[in-house]
């Protein structure tokens, strides 16, 4: 070969060594992107690692290592759709005598908690009704939630009688009472049966004379005790007006000049619903679950109250004069009192 042809195959040779090629140089094994100059900000190139072009402080734009993306997981709580129980108990109707063996009943709740027995004559509107009763009126056991369980009955010590039957959760939430009752009729050589004895009597009607109560007007009755006891009732001469919530009559001491003072001695609430719609109906008894005990000869006061308000209210009927010689009627402000005459009235004392 001529020394011009040598040449030529060189140059030839030189050429092709420098045509890119689709893995990069011919001859040469694939290269990743240049980690040198790029023309945009931004641009990438994924092979063989991810590089993106970012303007550097110093040498302007480069190829930089690009971020690996992360992945985020968002795990989503729904809420929770427990709903309170309400709290209920059943029993089928329980009769339980001399010759009755166990003698208990047998319950069933929807509900773990407490049940209580209370003797039917007992007002009951919270726990603590039936708690504060007296020891021979109510008794109580322990229930699992819609299991039948038998409730011993110490009938040494229940009085005879009905006896409604409640439960409570563990929140403490009273249920409605049981259809069925639990009835105890023990013959006994003694008898821990409370007798109601008419004390003091002013129940004489004057058509016509009533006197509003409500939430800026309460109204009072001193009397003056005839028996020494517990007083465990008072019977009142009032109606409702429209549609009030709830009234409380509670039992003080007369202070010097006949009016109310210190703090109530006893006291029970009733619903509105269980007051006459009309005047001159029979008397509304208020039966106190605490009875206070009284003296006789000494003076007392029979305060009722009420949160309602005007055109909501009650009405307590009296007699014009004095009628009743142990006390007066009196008009808010107590301490301060106007005198009606008498308002209609009985109290009575367990003897």
């Amino acid at each position: 070969m001529s020394r011009l042809n040598r040449v030529v195959v060189a140059a030839v040779l030189a050429i092709a060594v420098m045509l890119p090629s689709a893995g990069g140089v011919v001859g040469a094994h694939s290269q990743p992107a240049p980690r040198h100059v790029c023309t945009k900000v931004g641009d990438v190139v994924s092979a063989p690692v991810p590089l993106v072009c970012k303007q550097t402080p110093k040498n302007g734009l480069r190829w930089r290592k690009a971020p690996i993306p992360t992945t985020t997981t968002t795990t989503s709580v729904a809420p929770s759709t427990t709903l309170a129980v309400v709290p209920a108990v059943s029993l089928a109707s329980t009769f339980i005598t001399g010759s009755t063996f166990p003698k208990a009943a047998m319950v069933t709740t929807n509900v773990a908690g407490t049940v209580y027995f209370i003797e039917g004559a007992s007002p009951v509107n919270t726990v603590s009704d039936i708690t504060s009763a007296r020891y021979y009126r109510w008794t109580s056991g322990v229930v699992a939630a819609n299991t039948p369980t038998s409730i011993a009955l110490d009938v040494d010590v229940l009085t005879n009688g009905y006896y409604r039957v409640f439960v409570t959760n563990s929140q403490g939430v009273l249920s409605a009472p049981a259809l069925n009752k639990v009835t105890i009729s023990i013959s006994r050589s003694f008898a821990a049966v409370r007798t109601q004895t008419l004390d003091q009597n002013s129940a004489a009607w004057d058509a016509g004379q009533w006197s509003g109560i409500l939430s800026s007007q309460a109204m009072a009755q001193s009397f003056t005790a005839g028996l020494t006891g517990p007083l465990s009732r008072v019977s009142l001469g009032i109606y409702r007006v429209n549609t009030p919530t709830q009234i409380t009559a509670s039992i003080y001491a007369a202070g010097i000049s006949g009016n109310a003072e210190g703090s109530a001695l006893a006291s029970k609430t009733l619903d509105a619903t269980t007051i006459p719609t009309s005047e001159g109906g029979a008397l509304v008894a208020f039966d106190f679950v605490s009875p206070v005990t009284v003296t006789a000869g000494t003076q007392y006061v029979i305060v009722v109250t009420t949160p309602d308000s005007s055109p909501n209210i009650y009405k307590w009927g009296y007699i014009i004069g004095n009628s009743y010689a142990g006390g007066t009627g009196i008009v808010w402000p107590l301490t301060s009192p106007t005198v009606l005459g008498d308002l209609v009235f009985k109290t009575y004392v367990d003897i």
